[in-house]
């Protein structure tokens, strides 16, 4: 009879068992964390990140290219440029107020010199003086005109020839007469604004130097 009711206990104790491991679960999740602000406060505010900009050293930083200075170089060379070639190689010393310079009778080594330039030729017959006109710049006008004394004044003529230095390099070479007395031929010398005339006329005395140095006096 004992063994009977331990035999029931033992299936009543089962059959609780499975009860209890039928019933739902009770499973609970942790939730994230709010703050919220008590009464007269203000939220939180979310800090801000600070982006900090990288200082170049004083030996990084390049220095700008200055145009200005290529410029006035570009300008200067454009300048030296108008200088004719002929002036140096004649090896004439001329200041910028002068405009041109007149050789009498070249010499044997001038005339070397003369051969390996643009000569422009200009010939009067009959001729007993030669002399060679050397503008010092590109782009100079030379105008040969005949001349007649009239009324206490020397009066331009027609023009014997007009020429321009367009070449580097470029001289102008006369053979022409010099008459005793009163000169009938002027050399007309024009660059720019400037402008100077010149008197082909007759050394009698033997005082006028080989070169001659022509400026604009005004």
């Amino acid at each position: 009879m004992k063994l009977k009711w331990g035999l029931i206990g033992i299936l009543i104790g089962i059959l609780s068992a499975c009860q209890s491991s039928n019933q739902p679960m009770d499973i609970t999740y942790p939730q994230p964390s709010i703050n919220i602000p008590a009464e007269g406060q203000k939220p939180p505010i979310d800090s801000e990140v600070e982006i900090k900009t990288p200082v170049l050293k004083s030996d990084q930083i390049e220095e700008p290219i200055n145009q200005t200075d290529e410029n006035e170089e570009r300008v200067d060379c454009l300048v030296s440029a108008t200088v004719n070639q002929a002036v140096e190689l004649l090896q004439l010393q001329m200041s910028e107020k002068q405009l041109a310079a007149i050789i009498h009778e070249p010499t044997e080594q001038q005339l070397a010199i003369v051969d390996h330039l643009d000569v422009i030729e200009y010939n009067q017959e009959p001729s007993d003086e030669r002399l060679l006109v050397i503008p010092q710049h590109i782009g100079s006008k030379i105008t040969i005109y005949q001349v007649r004394y009239e009324d206490d004044k020397l009066i331009e003529g027609t023009p014997l020839l007009e020429t321009q230095i367009v070449e580097d390099g470029q001289i102008l070479d006369i053979e022409c007469s010099l008459p005793e007395g009163i000169p009938h031929t002027k050399i007309v010398i024009e660059y720019k604004e400037n402008r100077v005339d010149y008197l082909i006329t007759y050394d009698g005395v033997g005082t006028r130097p080989q070169v001659e140095f022509l400026e604009d006096e005004n």
